[in-house]
């Protein structure tokens, strides 16, 4: 933890820290980074189950990105009177004879290094810390950095990574306009008059917009109450295990998902605070007596399993020694004495 999350807790903010790869949340790239979420007097990791259950499935590829990026019908430039000659991109390409010549649609636009990509079927990408430099398009290319538009190095070609699936010199190589895209800046992104090493840099420290997109989106479900933190950890075995049946241990549960959801999906660091926001929250007033107690005792109930789960964390784990046979008697002895 750094110095900053050690401030905000101090300050009484509870933290949600949630490592990601940007692949699983739009965007064709294995950009791994760690996103630290406060909000004051909540419960540490309140994010951490909504942010995880907004990934998808599977990585995005560069062939799902940049196929999306195609129209079903493929412009090439063909004449110098601004007309564009065309095909279906579900057949093979015609020869120049049997091509129809079209004018390109106005407001079209088509990105031929994109189709020069998805023909060619693998991409290079100048490694990081010795990694691989060649991926296949069916996979989502590595950390998008200021160098991922070079061609491979001779010192690459003379040292190829082992798992490149092709020669590095057979691939397609990134645009600068490619990674930028990648990265979630817009088709039209203007950058003005600035320098392209500047224009690299920035384009590397960027966030891509699709990760904010779905971040945001956790974070406004969660404030106007559309979604819940998940109860982490066995609380139902919890519950058995401490005498209840597991009958009562599922009303419990039951009843915690109740409160949060009164709760508008807030949770709280201290269960005190917890307890009083819900007596607070509109609709809890007017249930029957019961009811709110059995609200306020499962809150209770699973803030003991939350602070149980941090004991077990902290517990020191001693080292097993293992002691010779000859050794036994004489440990035996001191330990008696």
């Amino acid at each position: 933890m750094g110095r900053g999350a050690r401030h905000a807790e101090k300050a009484g903010y509870g933290l949600s820290e949630s490592r990601i790869n940007a692949a699983y949340y739009g965007v064709p790239q294995s950009r791994r980074r760690l996103f630290v979420i406060g909000r004051l007097g909540e419960k540490d990791g309140f994010l951490q189950s909504a942010i995880a259950a907004k990934a998808s499935a599977a990585p995005m590829s560069l062939r799902q990105f940049f196929g999306s990026a195609v129209p079903d019908t493929v412009f090439f430039p063909a004449t110098s009177d601004a007309r564009r000659s065309f095909y279906s991109a579900n057949e093979s390409a015609p020869t120049i004879r049997e091509r129809s010549i079209r004018p390109l649609p106005e407001g079209h636009r088509y990105h031929p290094a994109d189709i020069a990509l998805l023909e060619n079927g693998y991409v290079y990408s100048r490694p990081v810390r010795g990694g691989r430099g060649v991926r296949s398009i069916d996979e989502p290319i590595s950390t998008i950095t200021r160098t991922s538009w070079e061609r491979p190095t001779p010192r690459y070609l003379g040292a190829p990574h082992h798992l490149d699936p092709v020669i590095a010199t057979d691939t397609a190589v990134l645009t600068v306009d490619q990674i930028a895209r990648i990265q979630g800046f817009p088709a039209d992104w203007e950058w003005g008059e600035i320098a392209k090493r500047d224009v690299l840099q920035m384009i590397a420290n960027a966030v891509p917009a699709p990760v904010a997109r779905s971040l945001g989106e956790v974070i406004l479900e969660r404030h106007i109450g559309q979604s819940m933190p998940a109860l982490e950890g066995r609380f139902i075995d919890w519950l058995v295990r401490g005498g209840r049946s597991r009958t009562t241990a599922h009303n419990i549960k039951a009843n915690v998902g109740r409160a949060r959801r009164l709760l508008g999906g807030r949770t709280f660091a201290d269960v005190g605070h917890e307890i009083l926001a819900l007596e607070t929250a509109s609709g809890f007033d007017v249930l029957p007596k019961n009811t709110k107690s059995d609200l306020r005792r499962a809150l209770s109930v699973l803030a003991e399993f939350e602070a149980s789960k941090l004991l077990k964390k902290r517990k020191p784990r001693r080292s097993a020694v293992s002691v010779p046979p000859e050794l036994e008697s004489v440990t035996t002895l001191k330990q008696a004495a």
